[in-house]
This record gives structure tokens, sequence and C-alpha cells, in this order.
């Protein structure tokens, strides 16, 4: 009886033993191969295949190299994106933490000082104070504090820096603001001394436009020299004697002259100000 498929068909006998034919010839083939290698007859013809196929492969490999190198570039740039990103990261943040360091560092500078002038000062009572703004470039030089009256503060009280040198007066103020006219103010007039080697030489330090103080009638005969220090003298009740304003810069003492003339350097750099001290203790007497 004919075999059948599983459709019904009868199978094909002749076809079924061509097919064992071809699966025999194609055993007999690959053992007849291996037996030549293993001889070494199918060395001839390996040559000839590699020198056949070689150029093919150099080719090939010439071509598809340039793709393999441009994506493993595209890898490498997206890796040096993102170490990028990383050292952004952290730059930005020890750049902040080195500003953070720095604030810190000023903050115990300020404090150093302010101590150290309270120590050398005790006869004071001394309030401090933050800068909040100010104006030194116009007519009317001044600074903006954060104390006001319900700080104690009261108008003509006296403010300097935290080393001790006078930066001005309370001018006006608020129940928590302040303003304070400084020393380089057109306005300003401190009662003013300097020590020479024949005598004291008084005089006032008026204030001037561009930030500068003038001595403009000090006596011919006292021996002002430049460097000498100008410290407020007390007269008038104004200011606390004693106090340093700044020191001789330039000298006119020509003889033509009533009087020696002198710029006067102030030891507070007013634009690098960001705090200061009132003196609440020694409020003028006013008559």
């Amino acid at each position: 009886m004919a075999r059948l498929h599983q459709d019904g068909r009868a199978l094909d006998p002749f076809a079924f033993g061509r097919g064992l034919v071809w699966l025999g010839a194609l055993a007999a083939l690959s053992v007849a191969l291996i037996a030549l290698d293993q001889t070494h007859r199918l060395q001839p013809a390996e040559d000839v295949a590699s020198r056949l196929f070689t150029p093919v492969q150099t080719a090939l490999t010439a071509k598809t190299n340039p793709l393999f190198d441009f994506w493993s570039t595209l890898g490498q740039v997206s890796q040096l994106r993102d170490d990028n990103d990383k050292l952004r990261a952290q730059v930005a943040q020890l750049e902040s933490q080195n500003s953070e360091l720095q604030r810190a560092q000023t903050e115990n500078e300020t404090m150093r000082r302010q101590l150290q002038y309270a120590q050398a000062s005790p006869q004071f009572k001394l309030l401090p104070a933050t800068v909040l703004g100010k104006d030194l470039h116009g007519l009317d030089d001044y600074i903006e504090v954060d104390r006001g009256s319900a700080d104690g503060l009261k108008a003509e009280m006296t403010v300097v820096s935290p080393d001790g040198y006078l930066v001005g007066r309370v001018l006006t103020l608020t129940e928590h603001r302040s303003r304070i006219l400084i020393v380089t103010n057109p306005s300003s007039s401190v009662a003013a001394v300097v020590s020479t080697d024949n005598g004291q030489a008084e005089d006032v330090v008026d204030g001037k436009i561009h930030g500068r103080l003038v001595m403009g009638n000090i006596p011919q005969g006292l021996k002002v020299q430049k460097g000498q220090d100008v410290l407020t003298s007390g007269l008038g009740g104004n200011f606390p004697k004693g106090i340093k304003i700044g020191q001789i810069a330039t000298l006119d003492n020509s003889d033509v002259q009533l009087f020696q003339q002198a710029q006067v350097a102030p030891y507070c750099d007013f634009g690098r100000l960001d705090s200061v001290e009132v003196i609440t203790n020694n409020l003028p007497q006013l008559t």
C-alpha cells in the first residue's frame, strides 16, 4: 500500500528516493572534505580562495571601518558630554562653597575688628549696623544702614567703621533705617587736629565732591608733613575726640599764602564698607 501525506495525498516513492540520494551525497562530500583537510590536500585551494577574497575583505574593511569609527565617536561624544555636565555641576558646587567660605571669613574678620576696637575704646557704647545702600558718586554722598529709632539711634550720633575710622554722623532716620552723612559729603565739616613737632595744627576737615577731604586753614608756622594722621579734635562736641579721619596726602605750604592747605586721604574705604558701628553714648549737646 502507498504511503499517504497528512493531507491524504499519496507519497511519490521516487521523490523520496532522490532525497535520500542527495542526503547521502552531501554526507559523503562532508566526510571527504574533512579527510582532505586533515591530510592538508585542500591547502592549494585555500590559498587560491585567500588570494581571491583577501582584497574584497580589505576593501570591505576600509569601507566599514569609518562607519564603526563614526558610531564609536558618537558614543565617546555622548560620554564626554555627560562627563562635562558632571564637571560643571562640581565646579558650580565648589564655587558656591568657596563663596560661602569667603563670606564667613569676611564676617569673622569684621567681627574681629569690631571686638578689637570695642576693647581699645571702652568709653564708647557701640551698636553694629549693616550697610544697606550707598551713594558715593554725587554731591550728596551718604550710606544707609539697617538700624533706626527702634534700636535707640538718634540724629547726630557718630558713626565709625569696624576699625574705628570716622565714617560720619546720623543724618535722618526711620524706625528701622538710618541715613549717614559721610565725611566726604560737601555738607560735612569735622573739627580736626594734626600733631606736629612744634604744636597741634587744629583746623576743619571739609568734604568735597569726588570723595575728597580738605584742610584749608593750617597755620603756616606748624610743620605739617605728608603721611601724618588727622584725628577729630572734639571741639564743638559734634564728634568724640581722637577718632582717626585720615592722613595728609598732599600739602600746599606756599609762603605767599596765609595758611597751608592739605588734601586728606580718608582711612575709611567707603566703596568697600559693608558694616559700621554707631557710638550711642556721645550725642552732641545741642543748644
